[in-house]
């Protein structure tokens, strides 16, 4: 999936075993493994997420990783660093990757957006489903509908 507009954010590319996310030459793999959010909603691993958020809610789509992910993916979120972007994240915390790095809330990036959890959700369960002798993730993860 090509990052939206292409200066600002990095392409996710999703695989069998792992998604990566890649802004030009430079390239983070993250486990299905890892694919988990805490009933509290803080990601442990990595998850997809807004890319930033004002008071009319959730704005864009981004990558957000916590743990060892958030030293992996350095390399990608400086090569996606912008004024525009540091602009957009000034008062947010947490290690966000921009995949959809808009300035606005659109609709149809919240589609986008939740449309990617869901698949990202699929995958996660599929693989958990598919290993011997485990009925369930360790981590559900869980696409948010509404």
């Amino acid at each position: 999936m090509p990052g939206d507009p292409q200066r600002r954010a990095a392409d996710l590319l999703l695989g069998r075993d792992a998604i990566a996310v890649v802004k030009g030459d430079v390239r983070a793999e993250l486990n299905w493994d890892d694919h988990a959010r805490q009933a509290n909603g803080q990601v442990q691993g990595w998850a997809i997420d807004s890319w930033s958020s004002g008071r009319g809610g959730p704005i864009g789509i981004g990558l957000s990783v916590s743990g060892r992910y958030v030293e992996s993916t350095v390399p990608v979120r400086k090569a996606a660093t912008t004024f525009l972007n540091r602009l957009n994240r000034f008062l947010q915390s947490g290690a966000v990757v921009p995949l959809c790095a808009i300035g606005r809330i659109s609709r149809g990036v919240d589609a986008d957006r939740d449309a990617i959890a869901a698949l990202c959700a699929l995958v996660t369960e599929t693989n958990c489903a598919q290993r011997p002798g485990r009925r369930a993730c360790r981590h559900p993860a869980r696409a948010r509908f509404g």
